[in-house]
Formats: structure tokens, C-alpha cells, sequence
């Protein structure tokens, strides 16, 4: 799930929703620049609430205190979202290395040129050594980040 707490009255409607409105009263958390010189405080206390409740009722009560709140979901929930199925976006192409790929589809529609998924996602590293040379690394240095393990090539599974 995301959270969206943007201004100061979205703030308090959050801690009302988590049953934490003294979070809301302290000074430490008054405003967003407080809340952020407070962050190392703030955040895990936010991340101790949050099990506490399965998130299809986090849900439905965030938005409706007009929390700014999403699902964060997986393949299969994406793939049986009502409005995904209803706007045909699940796309199948061909990956190298696992046979087929389900994606999600571009939530665009465009007539005219008719955007469709043409590619598999990349492998980790498939294009590092293009990247770092548009970023001007030389091809010693590319290698020299290769070889500590800072950046990646593609790893071919086995």
C-alpha cells in the first residue's frame, strides 16, 4: 500500500485513520519539515501500525478520510483487477529466457498507432555498458565497475 500524506490536514486525517491522533498533536510532527527532521522517529512508528490492520481495510478508510492511499499489488492482482480486465491490458510477449511473459499493458489507448507491449522487460544489466558510456565512463572505467561488482551485465540463468 501507498501513502500519499502531502500537507499538514491530510497528516491529521492520517493519524485519526491509524487510531494515532496524538501523533498529530505533538510538536515533533506539527508540520512537513518537522515531520522530516522527525522521519528517523516517525517512520517506524508508522511501519509498527500498519500490520496491525490487513490492508483491504486500510483502504477503504484512508480514502474515505481523503488520505491519498493506493494498493500496491502483485502481477496476480493486477491481472485480476476489474477495470485491467475490462481494458484488455494484460499483454503476453516473449522473453529469452522464461518462454512467455505476461505484462501489464499501457493503460493508454491510442487508435491511431494502436500501443501495444513490443518487448520483454530487460535482464539486470542488459543495457549497462550502453548507459554508462552515454553518462561519458570510458571503456576502462566501465570495466573497472564491472569487475568490483558495482554495476551489472546480464546474468543468464541456469
Amino acid at each position: 500500500m501507498m501513502v500519499a500524506v502531502g500537507n499538514d490536514a491530510q497528516f491529521r486525517k492520517f493519524c485519526g485513520v491509524l487510531g494515532k491522533s496524538e501523533w498529530a498533536s505533538d510538536a515533533r510532527f506539527a508540520t512537513n519539515p518537522q515531520r522530516v527532521g522527525h522521519r528517523d522517529t516517525l517512520v517506524p512508528w508508522i511501519a509498527e501500525t500498519l500490520p496491525g490492520r490487513p490492508r483491504a481495510a486500510w483502504l477503504p478508510a484512508m480514502t474515505e478520510e481523503g488520505v491519498p492511499v493506493a494498493p500496491v499489488n502483485t502481477l496476480d492482482q493486477v491481472f485480476a483487477d476489474p477495470q485491467v480486465r475490462h481494458l484488455g491490458l494484460r499483454q503476453t510477449v516473449e522473453h529469452p529466457w522464461c518462454g512467455t511473459a505476461d505484462l501489464p499493458g499501457l493503460p493508454v489507448k491510442c487508435e491511431a498507432t494502436g500501443a501495444t507491449v513490443r518487448r520483454p522487460p530487460p535482464p539486470l544489466g542488459q543495457h549497462t555498458r550502453e548507459v554508462l558510456a552515454e553518462a561519458r565512463y570510458s571503456a576502462d572505467e566501465i570495466e573497472m565497475l564491472l569487475q568490483e561488482g558495482v554495476a551489472s551485465t546480464p546474468r543468464v540463468p541456469v
